[in-house]
């Protein structure tokens, strides 16, 4: 999904995810994107795998030159490849535009049937959690998460890893209207996953797997 803001189709997916029909030009975004991929596979240096673990594994054993990966693969990455291993945010677009990365919020929720002293140090807890001090040490510690305090400033300049997260948190804002209406558990997601294989792989044309897509995207979970 990354490719889709690469090749212009944010658009015309945030349209029909959010029950708008697509109008001429984003359709032809998506339709535009949906060709690149079915072109892509058919290059002898494109791969397309059926799960990530699978990718991971080419890419340490020294098979493929790069994959696209989250931010909470990098700690096995590193530990496998080492010195081997260069991070970076996801290329753009042959017109200039910026990839489409997923970014994830992390939130702590409180129960509703928790005790009045177990809320307050749920609260507490929460608070320390959020606090400058305590950001800042888990996103240089850990190098997977950036901060949630918009007031933490991130060490772009010493770290490669976090200046590519940092860039991928800018790239992936174009993509929250899209999924805030699509959870993980949406049954969309695998509908549409069974859908961009057949198109990679010669089973359904651009223009079918164009009307499709934005069907599924159209249709109410």
């Amino acid at each position: 999904f990354w490719s889709a803001g690469s090749l212009g189709a944010t658009e015309g997916l945030n349209a029909a995810a959010a029950g708008r029909r697509p109008d001429l030009a984003q359709r032809m975004g998506i339709e535009s994107w949906l060709a690149w991929l079915q072109n892509a596979s058919n290059q002898q240096r494109v791969m397309f795998f059926d799960s990530q673990e699978a990718a991971q594994k080419e890419l340490i054993d020294g098979q493929l030159d790069w994959i696209p990966c989250r931010s909470t693969q990098l700690p096995l990455l590193s530990r496998r490849m080492g010195q081997r291993l260069g991070v970076a945010a996801l290329p753009g677009g042959p017109k200039g535009a910026a990839a489409s990365p997923i970014n994830r919020l992390r939130v702590i929720s409180l129960g509703r049937n928790s005790s009045h002293s177990g809320r307050a140090r749920a609260l507490t807890f929460s608070q320390f959690g959020i606090n400058p001090m305590t950001q800042r040490n888990i996103t240089i510690g850990s190098r997977t998460f950036l901060p949630a305090n918009i007031h933490v400033r991130v060490p772009v300049m010493s770290s490669n890893v976090l200046a590519a997260m940092v860039t991928a948190n800018e790239q992936g804002r174009d993509t929250n209207e899209m999924l805030s209406t699509i959870k993980s558990r949406d049954p969309r997601v695998i509908a549409l996953q069974s859908l961009l294989n057949q198109l990679v792989f010669g089973e359904v044309g651009v223009d079918s797997a164009t009307d499709q897509l934005i069907s599924l995207l159209s249709r109410k979970p």
